[in-house]
């Protein structure tokens, strides 16, 4: 199965973890399913508190917040499975999506055309959330590495490694690898790994 190592702010990690939120809507996603999503919390936004036992914390005190316990920002907190990643009409989003991605329709369009190449983003995917798993303790970017390229001899027109946006495709990989090579810099949406 290939794995990915996907960018998350803190407040839709929240909501993933609840379960509230089981689509995540993005730009771009790998072209085959299923895949396994690793899950960076962005620096950016509040502090994601990662209690030793999430769950529990949540349900016995309906709260995040713990003491003493790590902070998942700049962190990997989780893993799930896309078992399905279908592109997403925005002309005819059915209020079923938009509540299990905890997003308004205004968000949604916000999100499609918040970026300066909008004209490639013809339409978003919905990616389908199954068995996550938060960890106990997250995890560094370090103990990730990239995949190596697969033909580092031949042009990047056909590598599995290229993912959709719309109609267009771009590698989101350093090309010409022979060998897997650690992450140092969260993804600014997401990037191939090596499955732990």
């Amino acid at each position: 199965m290939n794995a990915i190592l996907m960018s998350i702010q803190p407040k839709w990690i929240e909501k993933i973890i609840s379960g509230e939120k089981i689509i995540e809507v993005r730009k771009t996603a790998p072209k085959e399913t299923p895949f396994k999503v690793y899950v960076y919390c962005t620096k950016s936004g509040k502090q994601l508190n990662m209690p030793v036992d999430l769950q529990k914390d949540l349900d016995e005190t309906g709260s995040w917040d713990c003491i003493n316990s790590p902070i998942g920002n700049g962190k990997i907190v989780a893993e799930f499975v896309c078992e399905k990643a279908e592109m997403v009409d925005l002309e005819f989003v059915d209020n079923k999506l938009l509540e299990l991605s905890g997003l308004s329709k205004k968000e949604l369009s916000d999100y499609v055309t918040n970026n300066s190449k909008k004209d490639f983003f013809s339409a978003p995917f919905a990616l389908h959330l199954s068995a996550l798993k938060v960890y106990d303790k997250p995890k560094e970017l370090g103990e990730f590495k990239h995949l190596p390229c697969s033909k580092p001899e031949k042009a990047c027109d056909n590598c599995k490694h290229k993912h959709n946006v719309g109609s267009y495709e771009y590698p989101e990989h350093e090309c010409g690898r022979d060998e897997p090579y650690a992450v140092t810099h969260a993804p600014q949406n997401f990037i191939y790994v090596e499955e732990l």
